[in-house]
């Protein structure tokens, strides 16, 4: 998987390039566009009522949507956020990191999310 944040510091989206076994989460309102060879599963994170109070509490979305070819070579998409700023690509350390409402946007398949 390759990925360029491009449009920065204003309006950063996320330009990721998919190879066959890719797989990338994105925020539940996050995807500006796909290749038509792109597929996605929607996912309710971390169970419905977690995620209900996530909702309620801190506006984040109830959902995430998994990103992976379902034919062909390579796929593109763009992942964007809903507000106006820049994006930072953070390696994740075995402890994990907390993050503040609204600050997730997107992840590799092999993070694991917890609310």
């Amino acid at each position: 998987m390759e990925v360029e944040i491009r449009n920065r510091p204003s309006f950063a989206n996320l330009l990721v390039k998919l190879k066959p076994g890719d797989r990338i989460i994105g925020e539940g309102d996050a995807m500006a566009s796909m290749d038509t060879n792109v597929a996605f599963d929607t996912k309710m994170m971390g169970g419905f009522f977690k995620a209900l109070i996530r909702r309620v509490a801190g506006g984040e979305s109830l959902f995430v949507n998994e990103f992976y070819l379902e034919k062909g070579q390579e796929g593109e998409l763009v992942l964007t956020q809903n507000v106006p700023g820049d994006l930072v690509e953070m390696e994740i350390p075995r402890n994990g990191i907390y993050l503040q409402p609204s600050a997730f946007m997107a992840c590799t398949g092999d993070v694991s999310l917890k609310t």
